[in-house]
Formats: structure tokens, C-alpha cells, sequence
């Protein structure tokens, strides 16, 4: 895979992971993660997958989006934590997303899913977008346990007959395990886009530095990143195949250019 995308990124880490901007408010984060997912709609559009799987999908809005945009595709959506999968399975009954109440893992089977009450001592929403198969590491904080329902991608793909993938991964803190029980699922994708941590949230987390490796052995390379938190970052993975498609490094160059200026005004 060409090393052009190496000083983008580079440019980006470097100002994204500088101690001196640690500080900078939601305010300046949530616009960059605006326009890294603005890019990744595009670079969607430039190949077309035929087949979309988000995992930690809450309301499912990605995999909306992906079937509004492309209506002939397989769009599944996973969701494990089973208040927020009730507040929104009839919404999307008639939207052609396959909602799913499952969690992915490496391997299938039944585990406990922790619903955060109190994360640092602050109220959470009871349906809201935190819930992991791992603890929390943060002080002052309770959980409510529920059993859920564990598989993988590789099973849930094996009945998507798609040949271009593509993977949204929300799944706080076990990204590592996902991709361990999706390597046919990988084989067969083009674009991952995940969240990552670069300190522990949860309870014996993979950290990004690994996650980045692994798929790197996947045959992927990160391209591209935000800032959402000091310690948090969602980040875009592509096959050669993407990289090399006409029109992606221009792509790739003017998010850089414009993640930059907006996290620095």
C-alpha cells in the first residue's frame, strides 16, 4: 500500500495528541468528527460497497444512511444493550436495516453486558449510548448486568453474500474482540471505521496502538482521524483497493487540511 497517507496522518497525531491541546473543549472536537465522517460518506461513494454491518449501532444511524443512499445493499445493525435496542426497534422496522439485538465478540455464546448507571459520578441516561462487555475503570460509577446473546461477524456475514464490505465499529472498548471473530468478514471488507481509546475506559482493553496492528496484519491502513476526546479518537482503515480508487488521496489531503484548521481556530 502507498506510504502517501503516512504524513497526513502524522500532521493529524501531531496536533490531535499534543499535551497542550488536551484541554480543548467538545466544541472543537465534535466539528472535526463531523468532517471525518463527511469524508468516509465519500469515500463510501466513490466505491459503493454493496454490503454495510455497524456494530454498536444504537440508534443506527450510519446503517440508515447507508440504506437510504444505497437501497439495493445489505445493511445490518447491531446492538447489545437491550434498552437501547427497545427505544428504537420499531423506528426501524420499515427502514430495510436488519436491527439485531446481539453483542459481537470473538466467539458466540452468552456473556454479561454492563449498563452504566453512574459513570464518575454523574447520572448516565437509561438508554444511553455507553454499555460494554467490560467494566467501566472509572471511579464512583454503577452498573446494572444483563445476559445478552454473543456472535460474530464472521457468522453474521457468512449469510450477507456481499463481495465489498464495509464496517462501522461503536463498541466501547472491544474492538480488539470483534475483529478477532471477523477475519473472513475482513478479508471480504474494504473500509473499517472504528472508535479507539489511547488510555483504558474499560476493564482490560485492547488500546489503539494494537488495534491498529491488527488490522494492519488485515491488510488495512489508517488514513485518517479525529479528536473526540484527548484520549478517544475514531479512525478510518482502507484496503489498497480504496486507497488507490481516483479521487481518494485528494480526499484524504482536503479532510487533513480542513481537520486541522478547525481544530486550531
Amino acid at each position: 500500500m502507498s506510504s502517501s497517507f503516512a504524513p497526513l496522518l502524522s500532521d493529524l497525531q501531531a496536533v490531535f495528541d499534543d499535551p497542550a491541546t488536551r484541554s480543548y473543549p467538545l466544541s472543537r472536537r465534535t466539528p472535526v468528527t463531523e468532517a471525518l465522517e463527511h469524508m468516509l460518506y465519500e469515500a463510501i461513494d466513490l466505491i459503493k460497497p454493496d454490503t454495510f454491518l455497524e456494530i454498536g449501532a444504537y440508534e443506527a444511524k450510519f446503517s440508515r444512511d447507508m440504506k437510504a443512499a444505497y437501497p439495493n445493499a445489505e445493511v445490518l445493525a447491531l446492538e447489545a444493550n437491550p434498552r437501547v435496542h427497545a427505544l428504537f426497534v420499531d423506528q426501524l422496522a420499515d427502514t430495510g436495516v436488519h436491527y439485531v439485538h446481539k453483542a459481537a465478540g470473538s466467539g458466540p455464546g452468552q456473556a454479561k453486558f454492563f449498563i452504566p448507571e453512574v459513570i464518575a459520578g454523574s447520572k448516565m441516561p437509561y438508554a444511553g449510548r455507553m454499555g460494554s462487555l467490560r467494566e467501566t475503570t472509572q471511579r464512583e460509577s454503577e452498573m446494572t448486568e444483563v445476559e445478552v446473546e454473543v456472535t460474530t461477524l464472521d457468522l453474521l456475514a457468512a449469510d450477507m453474500p456481499g463481495t465489498e464490505l464495509c464496517l462501522w465499529i461503536d463498541v466501547e472498548g472491544l474492538v480488539h474482540e470483534v475483529l478477532g471473530g471477523a477475519k473472513e468478514t475482513l478479508a471480504r471488507a474494504g473500509i473499517v471505521y472504528c472508535e479507539l481509546e489511547s488510555a483504558p475506559v474499560w476493564k482490560d482493553q485492547v488500546l489503539a496502538d494494537s488495534v491498529t496492528e491488527t488490522l494492519k496484519q488485515a491488510g488495512f491502513q489508517m488514513v485518517a482521524r479525529d479528536c473526540q476526546k484527548w484520549f478517544q479518537h475514531n479512525a478510518l482503515f482502507v484496503k489498497p483497493a480504496v486507497a488507490e480508487t481516483p479521487g481518494f488521496q485528494e480526499m484524504v489531503e482536503a479532510y487533513t487540511k480542513n481537520a486541522l484548521r478547525i481544530f486550531s481556530e
